[in-house]
């Protein structure tokens, strides 16, 4: 399977204390261990503890963003990408440098 079969969309909102994203329903070709079923599932990143901005995988021309959350002692990481304009917004705009820059602002006023 390729990186863009593993792909789940959807939105990521950012709060005052936390970031979540909402995806559509999960793809019957992931796997998912989500309460609730494959519908409509909402994934929290609280605490933040990293973000990182870069070139991952066998993207040459997206910077993705790098978020770690969760446990301090075993971090959760997922891997965001802002695919607005066919994928063109990030490269055009720098999006996802905008982004991340909202993202640290999370990692000192997420932690408990």
């Amino acid at each position: 399977m390729g990186a863009r079969e593993d792909t789940l969309m959807g939105t990521v909102t950012i709060s005052e204390d936390h970031a979540e994203f909402v995806s559509g329903e999960v793809p019957e070709r992931l796997p998912w261990t989500g309460a609730g079923g494959r519908g409509e599932q909402v994934l929290r990143f609280q605490p933040v503890l990293d973000v990182l901005v870069g070139k991952r995988g066998t993207d040459f021309f997206n910077r993705w963003i790098e978020l770690q959350y969760g446990d301090p002692a075993n971090p959760s990481t997922v891997y965001l990408n802002d695919g607005g304009w066919r994928g063109w917004r990030p490269i055009l705009t720098r999006s996802n440098r905008k982004i991340a820059a909202e993202l640290r602002e999370l990692i000192t006023t997420s932690h408990p």
